[in-house]
């Protein structure tokens, strides 16, 4: 059973990495409606936009038009203009402005570095033929980020990596967002957001019973999310819309099925070599694998 969001709009961004396709701007409302669950957090920081041409960048039109009112401390945005000239542009809250045209302020580039190391978080939509390398930059090196992506980039070792030690999250917002393309209108894309400067608040999963491992996993295989069962010691495989609902107090991320730390969990009976779970003779797309923290199981049980 294919996952529904896995469709040719959500591929036609993650092809951009290989295509150099990365003219996917961000709609102003879907960036607001995003980090309005964030505004008590942006008083008195250094927030950095640094994928993004003031001039026609939503992140600072929303950032630069609540400046006061969200009370930050310096806006800062880097971003190269459609005729391919480089920008920066610099706001404080001690009424500094500056707008300068610089050689180059790539993401990668010693000013954009240096910029990112003394930020408090970074915001942004990064091209998506550089994300793999953006996002282990920014986790290395900025303290905090929301950064918008597909929910294919979940895969990126770096996210996982934080994802299973909890230090990284999906945003309050997922779902088909609007994208501007400049020769073809809008784009609806399936998409979320990467953070760690808010834990979110998730529904606790219980559901449904009478299920079934893969053909070549032990592992219980789920394919619609509300067929998690509500009280399973093993492992569960869920399709990767799942990291939108993630709640740590039920659940540890074990990683995804091609992960060679979860080879121990392939049965020895089978014997394909396929990394991706089987059911039925049929491989699926990735999954992740997740188990049911102890505490948590151990509070649902009550013994009289």
């Amino acid at each position: 059973m294919a996952d529904p969001v896995i469709d040719t709009r959500l591929e036609s961004l993650d092809k951009a990495r290989t295509a150099q396709d990365d003219e996917f701007f961000t709609d102003l409302y879907d960036v607001g409606d995003e980090l309005q669950h964030y505004e008590e957090y942006f008083e008195n920081k250094f927030v950095f936009c640094n994928c993004d041409y003031y001039e026609t960048s939503a992140f600072f039109t929303y950032f630069n038009d609540s400046f006061e009112r969200l009370g930050l401390r310096k806006l800062v945005c880097m971003g190269v203009s459609p005729s391919g000239e480089w920008h920066m542009f610099i706001r404080s809250n001690d009424g500094m402005l500056i707008k300068k045209q610089l050689d180059y302020c790539g993401f990668e580039s010693d000013i954009s570095i240096a910029a990112l190391q003394r930020c408090d978080v970074v915001v942004t939509n990064p091209p998506f033929s550089i994300y793999r390398d953006f996002i282990e930059l920014v986790i290395d090196n900025a303290p905090h980020y929301i950064v918008l992506g597909t929910i294919l980039k979940c895969k990126l070792g770096k996210i996982m990596e934080k994802m299973r030690q909890e230090k990284c999250y999906t945003g309050h917002t997922h779902g088909t967002l609007n994208f501007h393309r400049p020769d073809e209108g809008k784009k609806k894309v399936f998409a979320c957001w990467y953070q760690n400067v808010k834990k979110p608040i998730r529904n606790l999963v219980n559901v449904n019973e009478g299920l079934r491992e893969y053909d070549n996993f032990h592992v219980l295989s789920i394919d619609r999310l509300r067929d998690i069962p509500s009280d399973y010691e093993g492992v569960i495989g869920v399709p990767i819309t799942y990291c939108t609902i993630h709640n740590d107090i039920q659940f540890n991320i074990l990683g995804f099925s091609y992960d060679p730390h979860l080879q121990y969990l392939k049965k020895k009976t089978y014997k394909g070599k396929q990394r991706d779970p089987v059911q039925d003779g049929k491989v699926k797309f990735a999954r992740i694998f997740i188990q049911y923290k102890k505490k948590y199981l151990e509070t649902q049980r009550i013994d009289f």
